[in-house]
């Protein structure tokens, strides 16, 4: 059954066609399945780097679903075998530029970048 998520009541609404429209809501959507053993790696690849359980689930099935989605598909053990060596900037950059692949394109995620340091030189107001 689909996950909604609202701060209204719950509509335990049932009757003969919800079996119906739940079949035809998720008619072109296949249900992905991942074996045990690269999704605890690649949990336990993020839980060890400081990110909290629910974020590093998250990033867990993102980067699983992107390595899938790839022609052709790359193993998930490849690519914990490349982020490995990554420091952790590096390897925030490299998480933001997946899911920002992954998200919905009205909005995007970014660094922040300081503004001190942006520029090296002087400015001036120059009055004509």
């Amino acid at each position: 059954m689909s996950t909604s998520t609202s701060n209204l009541p719950i509509n335990n609404n049932t009757d003969s066609s919800s079996k119906m429209k739940q079949f035809f809501d998720t008619y072109y959507t296949k249900p992905i399945a991942f074996p045990a053993g690269e999704s605890d790696a690649v949990l336990g690849f993020f839980t060890s780097r400081g990110y909290e359980e629910s974020a590093a689930g998250a990033l867990a099935a993102t980067l699983m679903k992107q390595a899938r989605s790839e022609v052709p598909p790359i193993s998930v053990f490849q690519l914990l075998d490349k982020l490995k060596g990554l420091e952790q900037v590096q390897l925030s950059q490299i998480i933001i530029e997946i899911l920002n692949y992954n998200r919905v394109p009205t909005s995007i995620l970014a660094n922040r970048i300081n503004q001190d340091n942006l520029y090296d030189f002087e400015l001036r107001n120059i009055l004509v």
